[in-house]
């Protein structure tokens, strides 16, 4: 696990120092890294297998920490939240939000907003749904409802987790060790082909029309792994919502592109939201 001097190199402003915590919640020790001190809460839910560390590090340095403060949580299973050892049910998205929401609690923290990136994102808006009066607004990218048969086949190709491209698995063994990371994406992979099998590929669609507060969906274009459509699909079922795209954007448009990514989502977050 990357211990706390890697983290802290972000920047030698105390604004954004990361403060690392434990809290226990539904059984677990969760682990949350803190950055900032606005007023605005931000809780940050990160992909599979995603942590703080591996995810957020532009969020955590590139948002305004004196109009934020940043929540940023690996879920159970994940980064500084092993042991246990992570396991896939099917209502693993719901336990997940159920942990994010708990955990504000157990930090005194009542209202706030939520960004989710790809299986984090559907968490978060499990989350929406079924805390309404918790969440301030909602931000997703990479996000899907449900899951197609090519989009199992496309998955299928990164099943194999060495022959992952160089750069991106260096990126998660400073994390996990080689044996863990396969055997948690073997176990993610298995939990996509039930929800195929078993609820038409349904992952959360029964919870986008609970979502009530105002949602900025965001979606590359150039995304290969969550298609054009899911944005769409989104934007069409979600309430108050609205859809930016990012012309030449990946999957990870938080990162490559995360100047643009966070200036849309600050401006998003600060406006008022109407009566």
């Amino acid at each position: 696990m990357v211990g706390n001097s890697e983290l802290d190199k972000l920047d030698d402003d105390d604004s954004h120092r990361i403060k690392q915590n434990k809290v226990k919640v539904n059984g677990v020790e969760l682990k949350y890294d803190l950055v900032g001190s606005g007023r605005n809460v931000l809780l940050l839910l990160p992909g599979v297998l995603g942590c703080s560390y591996t995810d957020f590090r532009h969020q955590m340095r590139g948002l305004n920490t004196d109009m934020f403060t940043i929540v940023a949580v690996d879920p159970r299973g994940y980064g500084g939240s092993v042991p246990p050892e992570r396991d896939w049910p099917a209502e693993y998205h719901e336990r997940d939000a159920d942990d994010a929401a708990q955990l504000m609690q157990s930090i005194g923290v009542e209202k706030y907003s939520v960004l989710g990136w790809g299986d984090g994102g559907v968490s978060a808006m499990t989350l929406a749904a079924g805390y309404p009066d918790r969440l301030h607004k909602l931000v997703v990218w990479g996000a899907s409802a449900y899951v197609t048969d090519d989009e199992l086949l496309t998955y299928a190709e990164i099943r194999d987790v060495s022959a992952w491209k160089k750069s991106v698995l260096g990126n998660y063994l400073q994390v996990y060790d080689e044996d863990y990371l396969q055997r948690q994406v073997d176990g993610w992979l298995d939990a996509l082909t039930a929800c195929r099998q078993k609820r038409d590929g349904d992952i959360c669609g029964d919870v986008l029309d609970k979502i009530d507060c105002p949602t900025l969906i965001l979606h590359g274009v150039d995304d290969k792994l969550v298609p054009r459509h899911h944005a769409d699909h989104l934007a069409r079922n979600i309430k108050h919502s609205s859809l930016e795209l990012f012309p030449t954007g990946k999957h990870n448009i938080h990162q490559q592109q995360h100047y643009l990514f966070n200036s849309l989502v600050q401006h998003f977050l600060i406006q008022p939201i109407e009566s």
